[in-house]
């Protein structure tokens, strides 16, 4: 199956996560080349196999240097890849339940603002049906929205977790 199409800031995210194996980051390399990120160690990986596992490893290391990519803390790892996940959730018809599951995994390893609200609005939606699920996820969603906007202004004041660091 083909990696979701990430940019290699959250590609370095999702590593740090433990979501991202080796194995994707080859076809992820020829995506970010095509995207117009190129160094030489980018045009390596993207030219690795798959299977290779230890050189793709070395590689990576060395299109994070070229690409100034920051090692992550965990709480940059898990804001990157909530606001890339909120970012997607519309594109890709995610349901609430795969986006409260995937936040739920990554709010072991970092702070999610809003998740106590999360929790409970996810034990109604659990017992809701009909016109009352409805709300349930409506209100799910304007708490997503809320998260969002909430990370997207604290990133606004962090390089590390926003683009113009030259970590697009």
């Amino acid at each position: 199956m083909a990696p979701v199409a990430v940019s290699p800031r959250e590609a370095a995210a999702s590593r740090r996560l433990g979501n991202l194996l080796s194995s994707d980051l080859p076809e992820l390399a020829v995506q970010w080349l095509m995207d117009g990120h190129d160094t030489p160690s980018l045009r390596e990986l993207a030219g690795e196999s798959p299977r290779n596992v230890r050189d793709i490893d070395r590689e990576w290391t060395a299109v994070r240097r070229e690409l100034r990519l920051p090692v992550l803390t965990d709480q940059q790892a898990v804001e990157i890849a909530v606001l890339a996940l909120l970012d997607r959730r519309h594109r890709d018809a995610l349901s609430v339940e795969t986006v409260l599951s995937r936040i739920h995994t990554w709010a072991t390893r970092g702070t999610v603002p809003g998740l106590d609200v999360l929790y409970q609005m996810e034990d109604e939606l659990e017992i809701s049906s009909g016109t009352a699920r409805d709300i349930v996820v409506a209100e799910i969603n304007r708490t997503l929205d809320m998260i969002g906007r909430s990370l997207r202004n604290s990133a606004s004041h962090s390089p590390l977790t926003g683009e113009s660091a030259g970590t697009s």
